[in-house]
């Protein structure tokens, strides 16, 4: 009888002391669909709106099947005389505004802060910083 060498197995009923591997595979998993048709799937893609005190106001708009959470990052520099950030959220004829002001040096988030339905009109404007809005938007693709 044919013996294999230490750690590789030969075959039949020899037990097989050789070395074990463990895969692991990244494996994407959509999201359930909401209000894609059955051909389609669906996706979450990432949005922002950035801006600095030259292009300040920026606009965007949310978009997608379903309702989001915004998250708002915005950065004062040391010595900034007056800063502010204000975001405002237009939907449906009504308006909602958030204003910062006093803002300490350094940077600062404020995450799922806001809630916005899909068609949200969006403004961010700053003074004496630099800010950005984010957002996720289901698709269908």
């Amino acid at each position: 009888m044919h013996h294999s060498p230490s750690g590789y197995h030969g075959g039949g009923c020899q037990s097989w002391s050789g070395p074990y591997y463990i895969a692991f595979f990244a494996v994407p998993v959509p999201c359930a669909p909401v209000d894609c048709k059955p051909a389609c799937a669906e996706m979450v893609v990432p949005r922002e709106v950035e801006v600095d005190p030259a292009g300040s106001p920026k606009q965007g708009f949310v978009g997608g099947h379903s309702d989001t959470h915004l998250t708002l990052e915005y950065l004062v520099d040391a010595g900034a005389p007056a800063p502010q950030v204000e975001i405002t959220l237009e939907s449906g004829g009504t308006t909602q505004t958030w204003t910062a002001t006093d803002l300490a040096e350094g940077y600062h988030s404020e995450e799922a802060f806001l809630a916005a339905d899909a068609g949200t009109k969006v403004t961010i404007s700053v003074t004496d910083a630099v800010a950005r809005l984010r957002w996720c938007e289901r698709i269908c693709c």
